[in-house]
């Protein structure tokens, strides 16, 4: 099972170093009246904080990713019935749910440890 979270450690590295580009690519965006992405470069910190215990393949350093993963699906799930026309509801409810993967992932590796 920690070949399961070194995997999703790898994928955070990677998604941290894509915030990473994100926010390198919008650094001069802001002074020209663009939109400023500067809390990019803290979430990219925060993820690769997260990804290097990923990386070891501490099952526990997994669940500062997936809470909040899993929480900002139940977020979107919830908000998408609200407030979003039918179409874009369904789509929103699915990436919301696809958002609970990592945490079934932690969840699994964490009981096959005890």
């Amino acid at each position: 099972m920690r070949s399961n979270i070194r995997l999703l450690g790898f994928l955070v590295a990677l998604l941290a170093i894509a915030v990473m580009h994100i926010f390198i690519m919008n650094r001069g965006m802001s002074a020209k009246g663009g939109h400023d992405l500067g809390m990019a470069l803290w979430l990219s910190v925060y993820l690769f904080i997260v990804a290097v215990p990923m990386l070891i393949g501490s099952a526990y350093a997994s669940l500062l990713f997936t809470v909040p993963c899993a929480v900002f699906g139940l977020w979107l799930c919830i908000g998408s019935v609200i407030n979003v026309p039918m179409p874009w509801a369904f789509i929103n409810v699915l990436m919301g749910v696809g958002l609970f993967a990592p945490l079934y992932i932690s969840i699994h590796a964490i009981r096959a440890l005890e």
